[in-house]
């Protein structure tokens, strides 16, 4: 959490950042491009928005899971989250 508030203030954490999340988009994109290839994943959606959506919602995932709610909860998320793929 605080290395999201310095980011306002901070350029060099800013910069890590968002490298950071440049390089989790990627990864993923990769992977859901290779699944779309082999036909596990729906060519419905362009592999590099949908990465940009599982980045955002795993980073609200992570923000919710600090509340510790019930398991049930987050399977919920997931689940709708899953039926974009």
């Amino acid at each position: 959490n605080s290395t999201i508030e310095l980011a306002h203030t901070d350029e060099e954490i800013s910069q890590i950042i968002n490298g950071n999340k440049q390089q989790i988009e990627l990864a993923l994109e990769k992977a859901l491009q290779k699944g779309q290839d082999s036909g596990q994943i729906s060519q419905k959606n362009n592999p590099k928005v949908l990465s940009k959506y599982l980045y955002s919602n795993l980073a609200g995932l992570r923000v919710i899971a600090k509340n510790k709610p019930h398991p049930d909860e987050i399977r919920e998320v997931i689940n709708v989250i899953m039926q974009a793929l």
